[in-house]
């Protein structure tokens, strides 16, 4: 099973080292897209390309969207900082436990390829509710991609719909130019991307 979910956001660093803040500002104007599985409401801004209903059924990928320069600056330390984010649907999931497992083993793929992991790196696991009363885990991955050249921070929601026992994946993936705790912790990703993902709620 393939779940991928990706936020990309490109930001820039000036060379004194002072750290661009995450913009709460952002959260002024909202926007609200649902489906027939789901309901989600991100900041306005945020731009949002549609899949047809035929590429869904198929390949899972229910919504995709791409923030860059919204709520961060454009680019950090002379290169971009990227957002991209993408809910993707599997079925037959038996239980939330098993979804983190699946989702674990597709993350550990193009390991030392692709991504390069620090030193005995154990992606953080937290469970979380989002306003609505949804109950899931956001999972924290963190790695060099030799693809790009860049840092990669990314954060997944898994969340199961006990009734239909329909999976959901929502992810935030931040590349950047930068060390990844200085560039989370000064530019607040982890409480950006719950923010997000406190908006998302089951139909």
């Amino acid at each position: 099973m393939k779940i991928l979910i990706c936020i990309i956001i490109l930001i820039s660093f000036p060379a004194s080292g002072l750290y661009a803040q995450y913009y709460p500002e952002v959260w002024d104007s909202t926007a609200i897209y649902e489906n027939d599985y789901l309901k989600i409401e991100v900041p306005k801004k945020w731009r949002y390309n549609e899949v047809p209903k035929s590429n869904a059924e198929s390949s899972g990928m229910l919504m995709i969207f791409e923030g860059s320069g919204i709520g961060f600056p454009y680019i950090v330390n002379d290169n971009p900082f990227i957002v991209n984010a993408t809910i993707v649907k599997a079925n037959n999931i038996s239980s939330l436990d098993s979804l983190e497992t699946l989702f674990l083993e597709d993350m550990q793929k193009g390991k030392d390829v692709d991504k390069v992991f620090e030193d005995n790196y154990t992606p953080l696991v937290e469970e979380f509710t989002t306003k609505s009363g949804n109950k899931g885990k956001v999972v924290k991955h963190r790695y060099f991609r030799k693809s790009k050249g860049l840092s990669q921070s990314r954060y997944s929601f898994l969340i199961l719909d006990e009734e239909t026992k329909n999976a959901f994946v929502f992810g935030i993936s931040y590349q950047y130019d930068g060390s990844y705790k200085s560039t989370e912790d000064f530019l607040n990703l982890t409480k950006f991307s719950k923010d997000i993902f406190n908006n998302f709620e089951l139909k």
